[in-house]
């Protein structure tokens, strides 16, 4: 999709956008974790996390450029974007959903976390 009324925009911006993910869950203490992937297992991994009240979209036009070189894949934190909510959160649990994930999508030792607040 090229939207040639905003010349300013750059074409990777738009083959981003136009690449889109596939969805999966797992589950992590009773709450199904929601993430996208671009890309399947055997490449070197980039696992991104969004920061607080959030979601795994922040990622679309960013995580899709990787997707050829690297296993890209976005998850939702527990009570953000399509995760379940929780009736307590913690840093130990944020840390066990990442980690779910990344077992679930197969992701390598090697695998880089990117992500912001």
């Amino acid at each position: 999709m090229s939207d040639e009324s905003n010349s300013t925009t750059p074409q990777w911006f738009w083959d981003a956008i136009d690449r889109k993910a596939e969805t999966g869950f797992v589950e992590v203490a009773d709450c199904d974790i929601n993430y996208l992937y671009w890309s399947q297992p055997g490449n070197p991994g980039l696992l991104f996390v969004h920061g607080h009240n959030a979601h795994a979209h922040w990622w679309d036009f960013v995580a899709p450029s990787y997707a050829d070189t690297f296993q890209t894949v976005a998850l939702d934190l527990s009570g953000m974007g399509d995760s379940d909510h929780r009736d307590e959160y913690s840093a130990d649990l944020y840390a066990r959903e990442i980690v779910a994930v990344a077992d679930k999508c197969d992701m390598t030792k090697a695998t880089i976390l990117v992500s912001h607040s």
